[in-house]
């Protein structure tokens, strides 16, 4: 797949886990506004006021009883289905933090998951909104690359063909040092792609799990910043 294919598959299903998230949000409004109709109605309510007979009493009562099970029944049926849609969106924060690091689960979180703007996700995470917006494309694509085995055409496993484990694990290192280089330089763009698709094409070539890679890129981060003092 192209790259912009896969950020736009990628953004299609974050945004389908932002409706989930706030469809349970108007699920919790309607459910407290049924709760408080339930609590009003099982307050003072007096049919001898209305009603002389003991045959009107006993109708006002039934109808009540039946008003009653009637928003029972809706608001039983509203917290399974915003318990699902919670269920749903928990399972991609578990997703988004197996697959993602560094500032990439804060700005998927303020992005998708609380559905803010650019320049409110840039405030929220402490970045220009450039670096927010590549640090999402970033976590895209890797999480692309987790979920699917999506992967931008910027290197192939075929590359890796014949090549041994130990050139391999050597490139991955080289490969590390230079995302994070790229990385600490605020590189944006292109540049900054085609370090983090070398770095995850060696690490599944090489069986390298991803909370391993984040911390030799942590590592390595830390080492670049180093290096410029």
């Amino acid at each position: 797949m192209e790259r912009n294919e896969i950020l736009r598959a990628m953004r299609g299903e974050m945004k389908a886990i932002r409706g989930r998230a706030a469809f349970a949000d108007c699920c919790a409004v309607r459910m407290k506004e049924l709760r408080d109709q339930l609590a009003v109605s099982t307050h003072g309510q007096d049919y001898g006021q209305a009603c002389s007979s003991s045959s009107c009493q006993a109708s006002a009562v039934e109808g009540q009883a039946v008003w009653r099970d009637r928003i029972q029944r809706e608001l039983d049926e509203l917290q399974k289905e915003r318990a699902a849609c919670l269920e749903e969106v928990e399972q991609c924060r578990g997703v988004v933090r197996r697959c993602c690091f560094y500032y990439m689960c804060d700005v998927l979180e303020a992005r998708y998951f609380k559905g803010l703007q650019w320049r409110e996700v840039g405030a929220a995470v402490g970045l220009p909104v450039n670096k927010a917006k590549a640090i999402e494309v970033q976590a895209l694509l890797h999480m692309a690359l987790c979920l699917h085995h999506w992967r931008p055409g910027y290197m192939a496993q075929e590359e890796l063909d014949g090549v041994s484990v130990e050139e391999c694990q050597a490139r991955y290192q080289d490969a590390v040092a230079h995302w994070a280089a790229v990385e600490r330089g605020r590189a944006l763009g292109q540049s900054l792609d085609r370090a983090r698709a070398a770095v995850d094409c060696l690490a599944s070539h090489l069986g390298i799990p991803a909370e391993q890679v984040r911390k030799d890129f942590e590592r390595a981060y830390d080492g670049a910043g180093q290096g410029q003092h």
